[in-house]
């Protein structure tokens, strides 16, 4: 039975059940920390993160294909699409993709990531925003 549990745990962490994934990407940027700083000012601010808020990564790219394809690939992980558009002073398409969560930075960043395999080489990192509500989206 001991020897069960015991590879239940190692499992659990191997799997990065217990101690969530701290991505870290070239530019040294953790999102694991910053989503979980971003989280904690919140709550400090009064903002329930229990509750379910909109969660808005935004995409950047230098052509409209670029974006519209990592829109499709985001739709059919379950993000809603926004927008695309052209922005005449940074010369780039974009586009907003939605979901909707609790704000659990391992599911932030695990939303995050399931984006990254279809961003093109030619995009800019991703860019994040929550829309804090009051109510759940079903």
């Amino acid at each position: 039975m001991n020897k069960i549990f015991v590879l239940v745990v190692i499992s659990l962490v191997a799997l990065g059940c217990v101690n969530p994934p701290k991505e870290k990407v070239p530019s040294g940027i953790n999102y694991f920390d910053l989503y979980s700083n971003l989280i904690n000012r919140h709550k400090a601010r009064g903002i329930d993160v229990t509750q379910v808020h909109r969660v808005t990564f935004t995409i950047e790219c230098k052509t409209e294909q670029q974006v519209a394809a990592l829109v499709k690939h985001a739709i059919a992980l379950g993000f809603e699409d926004d927008y695309i558009a052209y922005s005449e002073d940074r010369k780039t398409w974009s586009s907003d993709v939605n979901t909707y969560m609790k704000l659990e930075a391992g599911r932030m960043v695990e939303s995050r990531n399931s984006l990254l395999p279809h961003l093109a080489d030619a995009c800019s990192p991703l860019r994040l925003a929550v829309t804090f509500s009051k109510g759940r989206k079903n």
